[in-house]
Formats: C-alpha cells, structure tokens, sequence
C-alpha cells in the first residue's frame, strides 16, 4: 500500500519505528585502533552517550563515532543511546576484544629446568 508513496512521506516514515540501526556486535584488539559509528534514523541531529566502553575507548557526542584503542580484553555490553529534543532512543553494541596473555608473565625463566 506504501510503494507508491515518496520516501520522506509521513505515513511511510512512520511504519518504521525510530532506533539505533547500526550493527550490534563488533570485535577489536588490543593491539589495534578500534572505530565504530552508531548510526540512528532519529529525525534531527541526535547528541549520542555509550556505556560500559572498553577502557580506551571514548564516544563522541556529536557524531557518534567511538574511537580509540582498547586497552583490556573482554566482553563488553555496550549501552547506546541517541536523542534530540524530542526523541531518544535505545540500542546495545555487544564489543569481544580478545584476552592476550602478558609477555613478561608467560615468559620461562632461563634458569628453570623441567
């Protein structure tokens, strides 16, 4: 009943509830920079907030772009969260960084013998 309406018509635009339509899930490395964009379909330009980030990580507020380099593994459950004036919406970010072992702790001493 739709197809025939333009895009930005506003009964077809609101057939699809506002939220956070970028991926929930994402893995990165501790040895690697990390970036990902929370994208919404909010009507208007949204300030974003992300929770529970990995440390190193940090997300900025006007684009929604967190960035950085993780500097502990784990598995983080990210709260994302976009809003304007008049709306916010929800969404969760599902972030796997790898454990790596410590070098120096893994490491035999020369003097130990099996």
């Amino acid at each position: 009943l739709t197809s025939g309406l333009p895009s930005n018509h506003a009964y077809k635009s609101s057939l699809i509830p506002p939220g956070i339509t970028s991926a929930t899930g994402a893995s990165g490395s501790t040895s690697a920079a990390f970036t990902y964009q929370i994208t919404t379909n909010l009507s208007g330009t949204p300030n974003y907030q992300a929770f529970n980030l990995a440390p190193g990580l940090s997300v900025d507020a006007g684009s929604g772009l967190i960035s950085g380099t993780p500097l502990a593994g784990g598995v983080y459950n990210i709260s994302l969260i976009a809003e304007t004036g008049q709306n916010s919406v929800v969404g969760n970010l599902l972030l796997t960084i790898p454990v790596s072992a410590d070098r120096k702790s893994t490491r035999l001493n020369s003097s130990h013998r099996c």
